[in-house]
């Protein structure tokens, strides 16, 4: 600041100098001899000088004026030619301002804007989401966001991101900056997606309404096959032959059976609807109970079962009854597919990733060439057309299900000296086996028991059925009375007293659900209503139980488990009988 002072000050004296030479040398009051010619000498270098400096000063104005309009072309270029648009608007939401990308986008020109309603391009439904987002803005005095839709010059919808935010013009009133970015191609791609999904989950939909139908509609045949097949099989007057030919259809009707069951669990877990009970489970207890099952199989080949645990502590992480499912796959292989008079071992170790347990046999064994299609649905390594039945989705389903249970499942085999299946799954724990506790809750009633004289009313529309269940009733002395329909049914029910009642839930007009729920309301709630279908869905027998039914016997039926059932409710029965002698 003191230089500039000087400086002011060295003009002005150098002005006042030069005034006085000027008055000195003219007019009435001259005095040439004044000044001598070193200070005219001196004052003219002066005034030189001073000239010098104002050309520079005057060049470095015109530098900067040329640098601030180069600066002002390229805001406005950038402001014009930026990819997303700008808007100015005022308190009253006029627009004063907008820049050429704004234009583009809604397909109009300057004067189409300027001074307009911000809100008059806005797509008449999303304007209550312009005011809230305006709204906010001004409330929260932060930069805001939506999406909306603003309508182009050609009555097109236009989908744009707007953020917003308040300023202070130079009056110091209030005004806001939109930056508008065209989303539109986002949106369609969202709104594909969305409607992937929507398309997906509809046909998951319709698959799970498919399999539901389709399991229905191959039971109910086989319910009718198997049911009638296990009556003759009863009956000890049938000859050797005709014996054999019972066995046969009993046999290829079971082979059905478990193809259609192994195709619907595969589908299931395809999709992903398969729901697993992961617990605690005792390897050695499980691969007992699974030889179990498979031991009158391995005795009719003459195959020698060993079951053998290096640890007999070791529990996983599994659910028990598909844990179950897959050995005893892999077991039945073993045996089906072993030489004569062989030998299967089945053993759990330790292995880095948990638990492996391994199924070995002695066997031919399996090319290393085919070892690629082992898990592939349908694929019996041509073994199709031998005599040996299977259906080829054991394995693959095995697989699916070891991976649900975060395991693995494989095969290790030289081609020529038997086969070593094992399936891994991760350590829980190990455990003290003489404190274990067995929970027998929810263990039915033992077999033997004897089944006393009951009522039972059979519901079903189709008579085959209830023709096969009560012959299934006759094999212990009981006599069903039948219903063809739900309305029939509440006839029958409102008329005497039942012990017990069967009924099928898939019925034209009035189902088993409907009829079961008026039972319930004719206070008959001590009645066990045992659900009777085809339908075979995971989860259908919690839904039915829910619904206020007691049980539930899956189609085709099997005498087994009208057995247990009827010797589980002929105990309740009896219980309840005692008890209302007790009160009379």
């Amino acid at each position: 600041m003191p230089q500039k002072k000087q400086k002011a000050i060295n003009v002005s004296n150098l002005r006042q100098r030069a005034e006085d030479v000027l008055e000195a040398s003219s007019g009435d009051n001259a005095d040439p001899a004044k000044f001598s010619p070193a200070d005219m000498k001196t004052l003219i270098h002066d005034l030189q000088v001073h000239q010098i400096e104002l050309e520079m000063q005057n060049d470095e104005l015109k530098q900067s004026q040329e640098e601030l309009a180069d600066e002002r072309t390229r805001y406005f270029d950038f402001f014009n030619m930026a990819p997303v648009g700008f808007f100015s608007i005022d308190e009253q939401k006029l627009i004063l301002e907008c820049n050429s990308t704004a234009m583009t986008l809604l397909g109009t020109h300057r004067n189409a804007l300027i001074k307009k309603p911000f809100t008059r391009f806005i797509l008449k439904e999303d304007q209550d989401i312009y005011y809230l987002h305006s709204n906010q803005v001004f409330e929260t005095k932060m930069p805001q966001e939506c999406n909306l839709r603003m309508l182009k010059n050609d009555g097109f919808p236009l989908w744009v991101h707007l953020a917003t935010t308040t300023v202070l013009n130079v009056e110091g009133a209030i005004m806001t900056r939109i930056v508008m970015s065209d989303i539109t191609e986002h949106k369609q791609t969202e709104d594909a997606l969305i409607e992937a999904r929507d398309s997906a989950q509809r046909a998951n939909l319709a698959k799970s309404i498919f399999l539901s139908s389709m399991s229905h509609e191959l039971r109910t045949p086989l319910n009718s096959i198997l049911g009638f097949g296990q009556i003759l099989e009863t009956d000890k007057t049938l000859n050797p032959t005709q014996a054999n030919y019972v066995q046969k259809i009993l046999s290829g009707g079971r082979l059905l059976l478990t193809l259609v069951s192994e195709v619907l669990d595969l589908a299931l877990i395809e999709s992903g609807k398969t729901v697993l009970l992961l617990e605690s489970v005792d390897c050695s207890e499980v691969m007992n109970e699974c030889l179990d099952l498979v031991q009158s199989l391995a005795e009719d080949s003459g195959i020698c079962l060993n079951c053998r645990s290096f640890d007999p502590l070791m529990r996983v992480l599994a659910d028990r009854n598909r844990l179950k499912q897959i050995l005893i796959n892999l077991l039945s292989n073993a045996v089906k597919y072993n030489s004569r008079e062989g030998t299967v071992r089945i053993v759990a170790v330790m292995h880095e990733k948990g638990v492996r347990i391994m199924v070995t046999d002695t066997g031919p064994g399996i090319p290393s060439d085919k070892l690629g299609e082992l898990f592939i649905p349908f694929n019996r390594l041509g073994k199709e057309a031998g005599t040996i039945p299977g259906t080829g989705l054991g394995l693959a389903l095995s697989k699916r299900l070891a991976k649900q249970m975060k395991g693995d499942i494989g095969l290790e085999s030289t081609g020529d000296q038997g086969s070593c299946f094992w399936v891994e799954l991760p350590l829980i724990e190990r455990y003290d086996s003489l404190s274990k506790q067995k929970n027998d809750d929810h263990q039915s009633t033992p077999v033997g028991k004897r089944i006393t004289k009951i009522k039972a009313l059979i519901v079903d529309d189709v008579e085959m059925n209830r023709e096969l269940l009560g012959e299934f009733l006759s094999l212990f002395n009981l006599n069903g009375f039948m219903a063809a329909s739900g309305e029939e049914a509440l006839e029958a029910v409102s008329k005497q007293e039942f012990d017990i009642i069967f009924m099928d839930v898939r019925m034209p007009g009035m189902d088993g659900i409907e009829t079961t729920r008026r039972i319930r309301e004719m206070s008959l709630q001590h009645i066990p209503i045992i659900a009777v279908t085809a339908l075979a869905m995971k989860g259908d027998q919690d839904k039915f139980l829910k619904l206020g039914m007691d049980d539930y016997i899956s189609k085709p039926i099997k005498i087994e488990k009208v057995q247990n059932i009827l010797e589980k409710y002929t105990c309740y029965l009896q219980h309840k009988n005692t008890k209302l002698k007790r009160e009379k």
